[in-house]
């Protein structure tokens, strides 16, 4: 057997896919299980409040604001609508008294079918038993489980991400197997890709380049020949989803959006937070809150100009304390598993009860993820090392090259543009939970590539 027979598989049976349908169920029995046997201390707080208020805002007033009152309310574009809006579709189908109820079984659901995109993206690069390690992970992981107990956009922009990535992956398949310039099947899925890119943008802006880079990486891979075809369709798929930043930005303009009131100046916040090494300012014990400890926050956070003036000063006071916080902490912060400005552990908002402090069997399951996390940790960054450009590929199957498989690429690509676009602001871990399916696929791959090494590698020594 051959080094490159790591990524291949036989002809597939079907225990694969009812082995999937097995994880699947399983999840939602999870999640499900979790938000009927969690409470959440004061679940509407601090972002959870404002998002519940858009939600109200837009069921109740017809406008999306986060304010609170009495009519008239003004207008504003402060976070972003996707969330908002699915809380108001909440309001919609369970009312007043049942919207909360309503909006976690959504969410439970949302979560479950991020375990069926992670095997389906992952028969598109890894053999079945990678497929389906990267799926159980994914069901398993309690970071995924509780944040659909939670008010929070994770859990709806960890589905959206994904669905948009699956999408992508089909059209680039259908690109590569099309003869016609104008495929009725590769400009349907490029519509849905932008459709879906546009959704996710919608619930977290964080993904506003990420389509871009993607359409660049599909035109110039190798395996697809003939470039009038992708190059319509990737122009299809960019034009469409540019509407959807472009529209939401009109809107700021039409209705005279404040500037401190966008978008924008949340950004500014959140590059401000992330700016202070190790989250502190001066007084230890106000770690994770360094603003509340900075009598210059108000200054720093106010302009784009005023923080470059603060941050360049401090940086030319402790040039090595800023240097390893940008190049080694802050990346390596992003993706620990503490969970570090709330309850701590796997919780964003403090809990009165939990299934995982009921049910051992749970808190085993939780105990095994956050062991075995560091090692899917390093699996995921020795695949990046593998991409690294060399002169000659030790197996062809992951040779860094044009030729590397689309999914692979993506992946790749997807893990370090969060990684550095969030290294610029904040890397708070609770940011890297929704990326955990994209997380996982990819130390599978690599785990792969790794086996395919070693195999190679003793090949060569009984070729010696």
């Amino acid at each position: 057997m051959t080094a490159s027979t790591i990524f291949t598989t036989p002809a597939r049976t079907r225990v694969v896919p009812l082995a999937a349908l097995l994880l699947i169920i399983l999840a939602l029995f999870l999640r499900l299980s979790y938000i009927d046997n969690t409470i959440v201390d004061h679940p509407i707080r601090a972002d959870a409040r404002e998002y519940v208020a858009y939600g109200y805002n837009i069921y109740f007033h017809h406008t999306f604001s986060f304010a609170t009152g009495r009519e008239p309310i003004a207008p504003d574009s402060f976070r972003s609508p996707g969330f908002p809006l699915l809380i108001a579709a909440s309001l919609a189908a369970g009312g007043k008294r049942y919207w909360y109820g309503t909006l976690l079984r959504w969410q439970a659901i949302l979560g479950t079918l991020v375990v069926g995109l992670t095997f389906l993206i992952g028969r598109l690069l890894l053999p079945d038993w990678a497929a389906l390690t990267a799926t159980a992970l994914t069901a398993l992981n309690p970071h995924l489980v509780v944040m659909s107990g939670y008010l929070l956009t994770e859990t709806l922009f960890s589905f959206l991400l994904l669905l948009s990535l699956w999408l992508f992956l089909l059209l680039g398949r259908s690109l590569r197997q099309g003869q016609h310039i104008c495929s009725r099947r590769s400009i349907m899925l490029a519509a849905a890709c932008a459709l879906s890119f546009g959704c996710t943008y919608l619930t977290n802006e964080t993904a506003l380049f990420l389509p871009l880079l993607l359409a660049m990486l599909l035109v110039g891979k190798a395996g697809i020949r003939q470039p009038s075809p992708s190059r319509t369709a990737v122009t299809v798929m960019l034009i469409l989803f540019s509407c959807f930043p472009l529209g939401w930005n009109l809107r700021a303009f039409v209705e005279h959006i404040p500037p401190d009131l966008r978008g924008s100046q949340r950004a500014l916040e959140t590059m401000t937070h992330g700016s202070y090494p190790d989250f502190i300012y001066k007084d230890p014990r106000l770690q994770y809150y360094p603003y509340n400890d900075d009598p210059r926050y108000q200054e720093y956070s106010a302009s784009v100009g005023n923080f470059l003036r603060i941050f360049s000063h401090r940086v030319a006071e402790e040039p090595w304390r800023y240097l390893r916080w940008y190049l080694i902490d802050k990346p390596y912060t992003l993706w620990t598993w503490n969970i570090l400005q709330g309850q701590g552990d796997i919780y964003v908002y403090p809990v009165l009860r939990s299934l995982y402090q009921i049910a051992p069997f749970w808190d085993q399951t939780r105990l095994l993820m956050k062991r075995l996390h560091p090692l899917i940790l390093l699996l995921a960054l020795s695949g990046l090392l593998i991409l690294l450009p060399r002169k000659r590929g030790i197996c062809k199957t992951y040779t860094p090259a044009k030729q590397l498989p689309l999914p692979v690429t993506v992946l790749a690509t997807v893990l370090i543009y969060y990684t550095l676009l969030y290294n610029l602001f904040a890397t708070w871990p609770r940011y890297a939970v929704p990326l955990r399916p994209e997380l996982y696929l990819w130390a599978a791959w690599s785990l792969c590539a790794l086996i395919c090494l070693c195999r190679t590698l003793a090949h060569r020594r009984e070729m010696t």
